[in-house]
């Protein structure tokens, strides 16, 4: 096989090898790719000599025609090209262009593959200044090449992006900008991946960077879709990735890739198409649902979506509409539009809760019911803004508000709306299975399952803690964590944090986890040593007033807020702030509107379990039923 790489710097091998030097001759190799790429790979003898050799006589300039011919046949094979008096032809399949390779798997939406094959311009640094009418042709080629591979990488990078490689993709778009200076489609793909990688600043700079060169160097201004991006990258809300205590970056989500690629592109769907969808996020606890979600927000805060987001708890599922109240209090309140919205649907929300109250009191309306209102209200922001609806936790939903769900969206069919419910799979709900069975029947959308981390997984994890371990040393206690984790991300995540720390894993790992029992069903004492051990040395490298409302919080049933706490521990709301932030900010607690709650069951159990004493235990819970109202 011949291969010409034209996408970059010149290469020509012939059945892997290195070509004889003489085809690369700067007039044979312009005739080879010339042929290469013409329509039915010939040309006429007097179209050939007037665009290489127009400066010279006639006669020298067939001479040196038929001289390039020569040492393309010989090099080549005689098979390789056919001349008559008037024409010249390349045979079909003697060679092959990288560009040819690249239209394949452009047609294929093999975008890793196109990558690949892109090292640079089309004949990078490759010239004749000679030959003019060759130099038209190269800059027409340049051109189309560049914006065909510029397409590419685009499509490779946002690719990268919807799976969460985000390192990669900047690596991707940066590269392909620096091939397509005004590319804006790959501008808008490195700018979304600043963003999502927290580093709003480099975005903006880079924008703004663009916009000088496009203004100085064009007259031209950059499109409406880059500078709505730019506008809601400057003015989003701040939600940088979290870290710990200690100030470390929380490592990257990975192993959800493929579940992140299918959401995106119901989300795509949803919005482009302008019609609701459902996905429902399966798995056990400590799988990574909360984290996944996290990081799908900030995906869809970019593309412009108002995002309402709530968690669901235990305590809560007996209180009717629940779920649907803090919906309101979760983002709907914030909807654009909405004060267009049904007066008796706005009545409804402000005789249910307090905000709503403050700017819909005065309406005399007579309420709907509060699912109906859902309805209404979410159906005229939605003629503003594409919105994701998210209920996380949904297995402690009350079913009042899973059943509006369901009413939601049927109703607003043909809105761009995005419900996305994460669940686990116990307790079973009616309605969560009634949810699931109308995915791709009467409802679009799709079922994601969050697995365990594959080893490879933990690899990567182990490489992203340790950066200096040996390969040996790597295989090692990613080996280890996976005995002890059993790949569940939330105890894997704990122990490379404690190993990092100084934990030392050194003795028998125990099998884990007991055969048909998941996390949800293993007590704190049934976990392996290694695990509490570690959730042990977290903890105590909190502050001593985290560890105390981490204590006080381990003991409450359901989510409590700052005042609640401060009722509790004898301080003012605001003297909580720190200690609340810190643990928000190290993965302890998450919120929302309505107050905190554990980010994982389990942490809470741990510290209620294995970080108090009993004595300890007994005091809190006096103080909460002191503190109570």
């Amino acid at each position: 096989m011949i291969l010409c790489r034209t996408l970059g710097p010149v290469e020509l091998s012939i059945h892997g090898s290195p070509a004889p030097a003489e085809l690369l001759w700067r007039k044979p190799f312009a005739l080879l790719v010339y042929l290469a790429r013409s329509p039915a790979l010939t040309r006429n003898r007097e179209h050939l000599v007037g665009l290489l050799w127009s400066d010279s006589p006639e006669g020298a300039a067939r001479h040196s025609l038929n001289e390039a011919l020569r040492v393309l046949r010989r090099g080549l094979g005689d098979s390789a090209l056919s001349t008559t008096a008037q024409q010249v032809r390349l045979t079909a399949g003697a060679v092959t262009l990288d560009t040819e390779l690249l239209d394949q798997r452009m047609e294929a939406k093999d975008w890793a593959g196109a990558e690949g094959l892109i090292a640079g311009e089309f004949l990078e640094g490759f010239a004749l200044p000679d030959a003019q009418e060759f130099q038209h042709w190269l800059d027409a080629e340049r051109l189309a090449w560049t914006r065909r591979a510029s397409e590419a990488l685009t499509q490779r990078a946002q690719e990268l992006l919807a799976t969460g490689t985000i390192g990669a993709a900047i690596d991707v778009a940066d590269r392909g900008l620096g091939l397509d200076r005004f590319a804006e489609p790959l501008l808008r793909v490195l700018l979304r991946a600043l963003a999502l990688d927290d580093n709003r600043a480099a975005a903006l700079q880079r924008f703004d960077a663009f916009q000088k060169s496009m203004t100085e160097e064009l007259s031209a201004a950059p499109e409406p879709e880059t500078r709505e991006l730019v506008e809601r990258i400057r003015r989003g809300s701040h939600r940088p990735r979290p870290i710990t205590a200690e100030g470390e970056a929380v490592p990257p989500l990975v192993g959800r890739g493929a579940q992140m690629q299918l959401i995106l592109g119901e989300w795509e769907a949803s919005r482009s198409r302008r019609r609701a969808a459902l996905v429902m996020i399966q798995g056990e606890s400590g799988i990574g649902k909360t984290h996944l979600l996290d990081e799908m927000r900030s995906h869809f805060e970019l593309d412009g979506a108002a995002v309402l987001a709530v968690r669901a708890v235990d305590s809560e599922q007996q209180q009717a509409e629940s779920v649907i109240l803090g919906l309101a209090r979760g983002g709907l309140l914030t909807l654009k539009g909405i004060r267009a919205a049904r007066p008796d649907a706005l009545a409804s929300f402000a005789a249910a809760d307090p905000q709503w109250r403050e700017t819909y009191g005065h309406i005399t309306a007579k309420p709907l019911p509060i699912a109906r209102a859902l309805v209404e209200v979410l159906q005229v922001g939605l003629e503003e803004q594409p919105a994701v609806l998210v209920v996380d936790d949904a297995q402690w939903a009350d079913p009042e508000s899973l059943e509006a769900l369901d009413l939601v969206l049927r109703d607003l069919a043909r809105c761009p709306l995005l419900v996305i419910v994460a669940a686990t799979a116990e307790p079973a709900r009616a309605e969560l299975d009634a949810l699931h069975s109308s995915i791709g029947g009467d409802i679009p959308g799709a079922s994601v399952a969050l697995n365990t981390l594959t080893s490879t997984d933990l690899r990567t994890l182990a490489r992203w803690w340790f950066p200096t371990y040996t390969d040996t040393a790597l295989e090692r206690v990613s080996r280890r964590i996976a005995t002890d984790s059993a790949g569940i991300p939330l105890l894997a995540a704990e122990l490379f944090r404690a190993v990092a720390a100084g934990l030392d894993l050194a003795g028998t790992a125990q099998t884990w986890p007991s055969p048909f029992r998941t996390l949800d069903h293993s007590l704190p004492t049934d976990l392996p040593g290694a695990v509490t051990a570690a959730i042990r040395v977290r903890f105590r490298r909190l502050s001593q007033p985290a560890q105390q409302v981490t204590g006080y919080a381990s003991v409450l049933d359901g989510r409590f807020d700052a005042e609640l706490m401060g009722r509790l521990l004898d301080q003012p709301a605001s003297a909580l702030v720190p200690a609340l932030d810190e643990l928000e900010w190290s993965r302890w607690l998450v919120s929302d509107a309505r107050g905190y709650t554990f980010a994982a069951r389990l942490m809470k159990d741990v510290v209620a379990q294995d970080m108090l004493t009993e004595g300890q235990r007994r005091r809190i819970r006096e103080k909460i039923n002191e503190g109570l109202p």
